[in-house]
């Protein structure tokens, strides 16, 4: 048996002249599918089953689970944005610029996140390849 270690990148904010960044830990399956889990629930409804899901309160977690660290990131008076539990719920009224327009940080972390699991998607397949 294989096991693996633990994977971090290190993730440019796009256009920002501060040189922010974040570094992101691969969320790994069967973590993210106990995040999935705990921000999802049913109720009745009209004799329907409905399905509910908690986005906001889903993104932070994976926000919290997937970050490790930042750098160059500063609150509203310009002084350093100290990397804390409380500042990554608070990173949820921020805003990136990308080349498509602006997104929530949030949603930029899902987007990194994404690209990390398929490099790791990648590397695993070529080491079982070897």
């Amino acid at each position: 048996m294989r096991l693996t270690k633990e994977v971090t990148k290190r993730f440019e904010v796009p256009n920002d002249p501060d040189g922010g960044y974040i570094i992101l830990r691969h969320i790994k399956s069967n973590v993210l599918a106990e995040i999935i889990d705990r921000t999802s629930s049913t109720r009745v409804e009209n004799g329907e089953v409905v399905g509910v899901i908690s986005g906001l309160e889903r993104k932070k977690e994976i926000a919290k689970e997937g970050l490790t660290g930042w750098g160059n990131f500063e609150d509203e008076s310009g002084r350093p944005l100290k990397f804390t539990p409380a500042n990554i719920a608070k990173a949820a009224e921020f805003s990136i610029v990308t080349g498509d327009g602006k997104t929530s940080f949030f949603d930029w972390i899902d987007t990194c996140l994404a690209d990390l699991a398929d490099e790791v998607e990648e590397e695993q397949k070529a080491a079982t390849e070897n």
